[in-house]
């Protein structure tokens, strides 16, 4: 019906690519044993409470056993989000009482670690002569790789964080899939899901406001949620579940 009602319909599909987060320092990962018997792992991770409580599940090495320290590292933009190496330098110094020492070379970070998710967007929009949009239809097929890490709440934000921006729309529905393949795994990237999902929305957005001649700028300040404003779609969807209503 609201595309129905439109005087004009767009259809358009975007790509988003693999991305590395290229830190300067690249995965590595130190371990020993202090002189109480307890594991220390010097790591280069962003998230050294995972690290400790992953590393201890897959080792069956007790929590109070382990202790890792995270230094300052030399970039993560969400990239060393994940426990990559821990588990294999404290399996090692577990079994041979020895300290082990992992650093990946830039090769295998590009191949041994995570990514930006790809995406394929695919946006169908019903609009008046005026710009605003009475319809929009937006669909994202996720490349998650061999696993699924992050893919939920990645996929989720791909549409929560991106459409409550132009508010005003009435009839808006989101469909999301994320799908497994033989290719690198996905995972934390900085903008999370968001960065993939305003690509293809701001082209759509750009394409109204060209063929209205309205300035894209303008567009915005005319139909972008204000301060004080809300959007039940910060309800409706959340970061992999149902989101909470903001006011």
């Amino acid at each position: 019906k609201g595309f129905a009602s439109s005087d004009k319909v767009i259809e358009a599909g975007f790509y988003t690519q693999y991305t590395s987060h290229c830190a300067l320092e690249p995965h590595a990962a130190v371990s020993y044993l202090d002189g109480k018997g307890r594991l220390v792992i010097i790591s280069t991770t962003q998230v050294p409470y995972h690290a400790r409580r992953i590393t201890a599940r897959l080792t069956r090495i007790a929590v109070s056993k382990i202790r890792v320290i995270k230094p300052r590292i030399g970039g993560g933009f969400g990239g060393k989000q994940e426990v990559i190496l821990e588990p294999y330098v404290a399996l090692v110094t577990w079994r041979t009482k020895h300290p082990a020492k992992a650093v990946l070379s830039r090769n295998e970070v590009f191949t041994f670690t995570r990514t930006r998710h790809p995406f394929r967007i695919k946006i169908k929009a019903g609009y008046n002569r005026d710009g605003a949009i009475n319809s929009l239809y937006y669909q994202a097929l996720q490349n998650t790789g061999a696993y699924g890490t992050h893919s939920l709440t990645v996929l989720s934000n791909s549409g929560s964080k991106v459409l409550p921006m132009l508010n005003k729309i009435p009839n808006l529905k989101f469909d999301g899939k994320s799908v497994y393949t033989n290719l690198p795994i996905g995972g934390a990237y900085r903008g999370y899901g968001a960065s993939q999902g305003y690509f293809g929305y701001g082209q759509i957005v750009d394409m109204i406001a060209a063929d209205t001649h309205i300035d894209p700028v303008d567009f915005y300040k005319r139909y972008a949620i204000k301060r004080g404003e809300t959007s039940p779609i910060f309800k409706a969807l959340g970061e992999g579940r149902e989101g909470v209503e903001m006011k």
